[in-house]
């Protein structure tokens, strides 16, 4: 069974077209794995930092933690860290790496080419958000004068450049969205 069959047991009541049409709204897919999105979990300009590591866990399975500090640019506590690196990889201290815990799953690519296809042009467009994001920080630090007091943290929430349709396809209504999401909250006691 991969890992998407696990997840169809989790809303036995719905098809695999029902949950494949809700779940970009709430994930994205990285290496054939449905991760939770980074502003569902993030309120903060770690949602834009998590979705470029994400980013590149796309592309390769281990990234240098020189990089992921590049990215993140600050020191993590230990509590962060669970929260923000441990859940996506592993810290290989001798490597000086981040393995990404999951192996791609291959028949999910294999099965839904079209579901990746679109979830690959809408990582394209977020990189490309990223990047544009990135030069117009860049080019806004180098104008900057000793005394401007501008911060440049990242806003809050997700880019506001993106919406739902270049975040993925948003497809259905809001109350297929909520039954599916309550029969597999339900199911599995995720509720508090």
């Amino acid at each position: 069974m991969n890992r998407f069959d696990a997840l169809m047991h989790l809303a036995p009541l719905y098809s695999e077209d029902d949950v494949l049409k809700v779940l970009p709204v709430y994930a994205d897919l990285v290496r054939g794995l449905w991760v939770c999105k980074s502003s569902l979990l993030f309120d903060d300009g770690y949602a834009w930092k998590r979705d470029r590591i994400l980013l590149e866990f796309r592309k390769k399975d281990s990234i240098p933690l020189k990089d992921i500090h590049r990215i993140i640019k600050v020191k993590l506590d230990d509590n962060l860290k669970k929260k923000f690196l441990y859940p996506l990889c592993k810290i290989r201290a001798k490597l000086e790496d981040c393995k990404f815990v999951l192996p791609v799953d291959s028949s999910f690519i294999r099965r839904y080419p079209h579901i990746v296809k679109e979830q690959d042009h809408a990582w394209s467009v977020r990189e490309t958000t990223m990047r544009e994001s990135q030069e117009t920080s860049s080019n806004t630090e180098a104008r900057k004068t000793k005394n401007t007091t501008k911060s440049n943290i990242p806003s809050k929430g997700p880019d506001p450049n993106m919406n739902k349709a270049r975040d993925g396809p948003v497809q259905g209504n809001e109350n297929l969205v909520h039954s599916v999401l309550d029969t597999i909250f339900t199911a599995n006691k995720v509720r508090r």
